[in-house]
């Protein structure tokens, strides 16, 4: 029955590999976020940049020919001043422990393996997951055993628990851990999740019951589920460990010395949650209003890119619009002639004055004028028109009445 039972699991699990992932949709091959944009050294700008590839595993190495950054969707690119890695403490992800107990691990391995264990669970964040699992002898895919295996949970202390009272015993099911690791990793709540595997040896004594070396290569691959493996000692199938890491988008490292097996787990954390800081020089005004920047990534072939929005802090330099008014002086020679219409302002006697003016300039206006008028008159009683023959005043253009038309006339100065 039990053999009977170990068949029909292995031809549903082939079975299960053959159909696509149910709910399961594909990553872009790269993605691109702006997490964040300093603007405190405006107008140089820094933005804080995520670049993940197609297992949402951070790409590594980039360079400012990598990245171009554009402004309100202007097609110029900006100039770029730097790009620095950094490492976001806060970069939320979902890590799977799974460590190597098997009997050849007994002694100071396991106990720096623990040691690795530990220093990585303390690094993590609050918003971070972890899984453990710790495997040697079977490993059972459908059930928990309370003992070596804790789910994924934001509770570090448990997991803290049951990695200091690890034992190593028994053989190396190696492909069947793998694959359960995966799985659980598939189900984390985070989307940014990873795998780690740590063993000494390969799948032997007597091995995986189910998985072969294949499965938790596939079912990774189809998940988008980074593996990150590390081989300890001289017994390892190197090949096989290189082949699961390129092939999940992980990388593979490895060391004789189990001393170093805490840089080589936080090499990994570095890894998942790396960032770049990329400074720019703006092109725009401090005007304290809403712009956007556009970030594109390029590496290789592919291509992403995110928009975001910023602030410039108001620089003080004086703005074209909304400038104020300020009052135009009233003429005071010569007078206008022109008058305003009252001001509707509380002082009704500043409010009068342009109409008191204006008034004023009429008249004077109107005294010019006659005194004008006067002149002329005077002027022209001065130069009277007389009749040549009798000497009888005229006006302009008269003809004398008494001496006709042929008569001739002359003019001279009143008095004389």
């Amino acid at each position: 029955m039990k053999t009977v039972s170990k068949y029909a699991l292995s031809i549903l699990l082939l079975l299960a590999l053959s159909l696509p992932a149910a709910a399961q949709q594909p990553p872009a091959e790269l993605s691109v976020r702006v997490a964040d944009v300093d603007v405190s050294a405006f107008p140089q700008v820094a933005l804080t940049i995520t670049v993940r590839d197609a297992n949402g595993v951070p790409v590594p190495d980039l360079d400012p020919r990598a990245f171009e950054v554009n402004e309100d969707r202007v097609p110029e690119a900006l100039d770029i001043l730097s790009v620095e890695p950094v490492v976001n403490p806060e970069l939320p992800v979902s890590l799977l422990l799974i460590v190597d107990v098997s009997g050849s691990m007994a002694g100071q391995p396991l106990a720096d393996a623990q040691a690795a264990a530990r220093a990585l669970i303390d690094q993590l964040g609050a918003g971070d997951e972890v899984a453990f699992i710790a495997f040697a002898d079977a490993v059972d895919l459908d059930g928990l055993n309370p003992a070596r295996e804790h789910p994924p949970t934001s509770d570090r202390r448990v997991v803290l628990a049951l990695v200091d009272g690890l034992e190593a015993r028994g053989g190396t099911p190696l492909y069947d851990a793998l694959y359960k690791g995966v799985q659980w990793a598939q189900e984390a709540s985070l989307g940014h999740r990873a795998v780690i595997l740590l063993t000494d040896g390969v799948d032997e004594d007597p091995g995986s019951a189910v998985a072969s070396q294949e499965t938790p290569i596939q079912a990774a691959t189809r998940a988008n589920v980074p593996v990150f493996t590390i081989g300890l000692g001289s017994g390892i199938d190197r090949g096989y460990l290189e082949r699961v890491a390129r092939a999940t988008g992980g990388t593979y490292q490895e060391t004789p010395d189990s001393a170093q097996l805490t840089e080589l787990f936080l090499n990994v954390l570095t890894r998942l949650k790396q960032q770049y800081v990329v400074a720019y020089e703006s092109g725009l005004a401090g005007d304290g209003e809403t712009h956007r920047v556009t970030v594109t990534a390029r590496v290789g072939d592919r291509q992403a890119e995110h928009e975001a929005e910023f602030v410039p802090p108001v620089d003080g330099t004086p703005r074209p619009t909304a400038l104020p008014e300020t009052p135009v002086p009233q003429p005071t020679s010569p007078p206008s002639t022109t008058v305003p219409h009252p001001d509707p302002s509380p002082s009704r006697a500043v409010s009068w004055l342009p109409i008191a003016g204006g008034a004023v300039g009429l008249g004077l206006l109107a005294l010019l004028v006659l005194g004008l008028r006067r002149r002329r008159a005077v002027k022209r009683r001065d130069e009277q028109e007389y009749c040549m023959d009798c000497g009888r005043p005229l006006d302009p253009g008269q003809v004398c009445p008494d001496c006709g038309p042929d008569a001739g006339r002359f003019k001279k100065p009143r008095g004389v």
